[in-house]
């Protein structure tokens, strides 16, 4: 009778351990305040030999690197390292038409609607919906937002993935009009 209770407890530990672990992911196989080597290292080779580095102006680190996000979608993956550790991430989609020269809303539409069908099924149904086009899952550690971004007459596809930290310290709206 001991022995079944013992090894129930070390069964329902080992479950515990396991799902414990899956949480420590923020995005893809990272977590947020990794070093820029650690995202690198976290990744597969083909990001690892296709990764460029860049400093912008506000001096955030951004990896990017090309690669499939699901079901044949093009995109380009970037990570943004802030005083050396990772903050967000984020993917750009290539239209699915990419025989259109014009990246309207509607050229990204039929793509929106089947990402967000993936995201659903990953995450559940989004927290909030801002519009037809925008919105998003706030998690214990990560903000993640999908949206059809327009700005001067052209519009961009993708998903953006924040520190809640960060996300707060930004400001909801900031974060949405301006990704």
């Amino acid at each position: 009778m001991n022995t079944k209770r013992i090894l129930l407890l070390l069964i329902i530990i080992c479950i515990f351990n396991i799902v414990q672990g899956n949480e420590q992911y923020n995005v893809r196989n990272t977590h947020w305040g990794m070093t820029p080597q650690e995202v690198i290292k976290s990744e597969d080779y083909k990001f690892f030999v296709n990764v460029t580095a860049n400093e912008t102006s506000s001096g955030h680190v951004v990896l990017s690197a090309p690669i499939v996000y699901t079901e044949g979608f093009d995109s380009l993956l970037s990570y943004v390292i802030k005083d050396n550790g990772l903050i967000s991430a984020s993917y750009w989609f290539l239209p699915t038409n990419r025989f259109k020269f014009d990246f309207t809303k509607e050229l990204f539409a039929d793509d929106f609607k089947t990402i967000q069908i993936f995201l659903e099924k990953q995450y559940g149904k989004p927290d909030k919906y801002i519009n037809e086009i925008q919105c998003l899952w706030i998690k214990e550690k990560t903000v993640i937002i999908h949206l059809i971004k327009e700005q001067y007459n052209n519009a961009s596809h993708g998903i953006l993935y924040y520190d809640i930290n960060i996300w707060k310290s930004m400001g909801e709206n900031s974060v949405l009009l301006n990704p």
